[in-house]
């Protein structure tokens, strides 16, 4: 019987410890998986209240989501030296077009605080545009007015462009 109880054991363990678990979140595909920076091919530059802020090449990390329900979501993470970054989605991507803070997410976040300047979306503070893409590499331009979720300092994003080639994730 001890046998048996052991043996029972075992395999539940076992299933616990192997079992798996999609992601089915955007947040959860769209998490920073490269918090070193190491990321895809691109660039992303900005002025942030008339300072310039440029990626490296290597901290940009960028990926278009496909799901099962034909739906798509276009998002880009950028890093500069100083590990301060530029977060663009865009929930329900459809190409080449223009995409209000209202429905997508626009951030910058400087390295150290602990919350971003975001678009507030019910003030429509901002857009993403979506000059080209061939299905390798899309290109376009975006501005918003980040507010801080803290303090409520707003931070003014303008001549912002990226070119990336993103990851295609299912």
């Amino acid at each position: 019987m001890k046998k048996t109880i052991f043996f029972l054991g075992f395999i539940t363990l076992f299933f616990m410890v192997s079992s798996c678990e999609t992601n089915s979140s955007i947040e959860d595909l769209i998490e920073d998986t490269d918090p070193e920076g190491n990321g895809t091919a691109g660039i992303l530059s900005a002025k942030i209240d008339g300072v310039t802020f440029t990626s490296q090449s290597d901290k940009v990390e960028s990926k278009r989501i496909e799901r099962t329900d034909g739906s798509k979501t276009f998002s880009v993470t950028a890093k500069n030296e100083k590990f301060d970054k530029f977060t663009l989605i865009v929930s329900f991507y459809e190409g080449v077009g223009t995409y209000d803070a209202v429905l997508n997410s626009l951030s910058y976040h400087v390295n150290g605080d602990d919350r971003p300047h975001t678009a507030i979306k019910e003030q429509s503070a901002g857009s993403i545009v979506i000059i080209s893409d061939d299905g390798t590499t899309i290109k376009g331009t975006f501005s918003f007015t980040g507010t801080h979720q803290t303090t409520n300092a707003e931070k003014i994003i303008t001549d912002g462009t990226f070119t990336v080639n993103p990851t295609l994730v299912n």
